[in-house]
C-alpha cells in the first residue's frame, strides 16, 4: 500500500470526495438523523439513540484509520456548495493480497441523483490506480435493490449470495457479493447483441423486478407482461450488460423497457438501434415509447437520438398506478410521478 496524502480530493463534475475533517461532525450527525429510516435496517452502527458524540468519535477515528492505512473514509460533498451528501469508504480486507471492501451511503434528500454511483466509481479508480489493489468487493443485503443498482452501474460484477454475511442488531442477513478487478476499470468496449431466448428468462425477470418492481409494465392504460415479449440482450464477455423489450402492434413498434446496466459504453444505443432495425423490417410507421415526467435522463437520451416529444398525457400515472400499484409516488430527484410523456421516431418507408 502507498502512503496517501490526506489533502487528496477525488472529483467528477458535481461530486467531490475528500477525507473527513473535524468540522464535518455536525453535518454527519444531521445526515444520519435525516436518513434514519434507510440506515436503521441496514447499518449495524445506527440505533435510535445515535448521538452527536458518536458522530464526533467516528469522525475523529477517520484520521487514525487513514494513518494505519486500514481504511480510507471519504466524505461525499457537493463540489460547488460543499454540502455533505454522504460517505464512501474503502476498507482493506487483506493487505497481502490487495483486497478491499467498498461501503457507501447517501443522505436521503440526495438519493436517486447519481451521487452514489459517481462516488463509488471515484473510489474504485482510487483503489486500483493509487493503492494498486488486486480486487475490490461490495457486499449488499439481498433486499437492497438500490445499492445493488449502484454497484452494477459502477461496473461491479455480481458473483453470488453470501449466507448470513451481514449482522444487524444480532440478526443475520444474506448478502449479494459484487466484485471488481483491475481489468474491469477499462474494459474492452466490444459487446454482442442477440435475441432473448428461454435461457435468459430468469435473468430478465430479475431485471424487471429489480428495476421496474414487477414483470408487469403499464403504458397508455395497457398492461404488458414484459417477460413474455420479444427483446434483445447485450453481452460483454458473456456478462449481461443491457436489455431491451419491445412490442409490435398495428404497424408500430413500442419500446416497453430499455435497461443499460453499465453507463457510458454505448450499450443503450446499440440495443435501440437493433430494435429500430426490427421495426423497419416489420414495416412499422414509427418507433415509440412512454416515459414519465421525472425521467430526465431518458428524455435526454432519446431526444439526442432524434426521437420527438409528441404527447404529454397529464396525470396518466395515476391511472397506471391503479393497474400496477407498485409504481411509486416519487421518482428521480424526488420528483412526483405524475405524467406520461410519449416520444416517437418516425420511420421512413
Amino acid at each position: 500500500m502507498k502512503n496517501i496524502n490526506r489533502d487528496l480530493q477525488l472529483t467528477s463534475g458535481s461530486v467531490l470526495l475528500r477525507p473527513y475533517r473535524l468540522s464535518d461532525v455536525d453535518a454527519v450527525y444531521e445526515a444520519v438523523l435525516e436518513s434514519k429510516a434507510e440506515l436503521s435496517p441496514r447499518m449495524y452502527w445506527y440505533h435510535p439513540g445515535y448521538s452527536i458524540e458518536e458522530a464526533r468519535t467516528w469522525v475523529e477515528s477517520c484520521d487514525e484509520a487513514w494513518e494505519r492505512e486500514s481504511e480510507y473514509r471519504f466524505a461525499i460533498t457537493d463540489s460547488g456548495s460543499g454540502v455533505f451528501l454522504g460517505s464512501c469508504a474503502l476498507t482493506i480486507v487483506n493487505r497481502e493480497f490487495g483486497v478491499a471492501e467498498i461501503g457507501y451511503y447517501v443522505r436521503t434528500n440526495r438519493t436517486k441523483q447519481g451521487v452514489a454511483t459517481t462516488a463509488v466509481s471515484l473510489v474504485i479508480q482510487f483503489g486500483f490506480n493509487k493503492l494498486k489493489l488486486n480486487r475490490m468487493e461490495i457486499v449488499i443485503m439481498v433486499d437492497n435493490a438500490a445499492s445493488q443498482r449502484v454497484a452494477e452501474k459502477a461496473g461491479a460484477i455480481r458473483e453470488g449470495i453470501l449466507r448470513n454475511r451481514i449482522i444487524v442488531r444480532e440478526k443475520a442477513y444474506n448478502a449479494v457479493l459484487f466484485s471488481l478487478i483491475p481489468q474491469d476499470l477499462n474494459p474492452k468496449q466490444e459487446y454482442s447483441v442477440r435475441p432473448l431466448n428461454q435461457q435468459d428468462h430468469a435473468w430478465v425477470v430479475n431485471v424487471l423486478e429489480q428495476y421496474w418492481s414487477s414483470t408487469r409494465m403499464v403504458t397508455r392504460r395497457t398492461v404488458h407482461d414484459a417477460d413474455q415479449l420479444p427483446g434483445f440482450i447485450a453481452l460483454q464477455n458473456d456478462r449481461p450488460v443491457g436489455l431491451i423489450i419491445y412490442r409490435l402492434h398495428n404497424n408500430e413498434c413500442e419500446i416497453v423497457i430499455l435497461n443499460s446496466l453499465v453507463e457510458g459504453r454505448g450499450v443503450g444505443s446499440a440495443l435501440l438501434e437493433t430494435v429500430r432495425d426490427v421495426a423497419i423490417s416489420a414495416n412499422c410507421k414509427r418507433l415509440w415509447l412512454i416515459t414519465t415526467n421525472d425521467n430526465t435522463p431518458a428524455l435526454g437520451f432519446y431526444q439526442k437520438r432524434d426521437f420527438l416529444l409528441v404527447a404529454l398525457h397529464r396525470n396518466a400515472v395515476k391511472y397506471s398506478r391503479k393497474l400496477k400499484p407498485e409504481i411509486p409516488l416519487v421518482g428521480i430527484n424526488n420528483i412526483p410521478l405524475r405524467d406520461e410523456i410519449e416520444l416517437e421516431l418516425p420511420l421512413l418507408q
